[in-house]
């Protein structure tokens, strides 16, 4: 088995190409997170804008089923006083 020994110029060369590609890899690695930050402060916004968006939607979920129940209630006031309205035109005239 041969043992390979690194000469100094060795070194030299493995760590210039080392800290080059750290320096052509390393603007690039920070782009790539400022864009992250970007993206998860966006995604943080629109986070909150849909609960917000929820709570109103059952704001208003909440108003159409009492709108709903009162309609009710009033159109079956209406139909009685249609019967009442019948009965006494029918005494009028019979």
């Amino acid at each position: 088995m041969t043992e390979v020994i690194m000469t100094p110029i060795d070194w030299g060369v493995l760590g210039a190409l080392l800290s080059t590609t750290l320096a052509l890899i390393l603007p690039w690695m920070m782009k790539v997170h400022a864009k992250l930050a970007v993206a998860f402060t966006k995604l943080e916004s629109i986070e909150g804008h849909l609960t917000t968006l929820d709570t109103k939607l059952d704001q208003i979920l909440e108003a159409e089923s009492h709108h709903t129940v009162t309609e009710a209630l009033w159109e079956n006031r209406l139909q009685a006083l249609e019967a009442r309205l019948d009965e006494c035109e029918r005494q009028i005239s019979g």
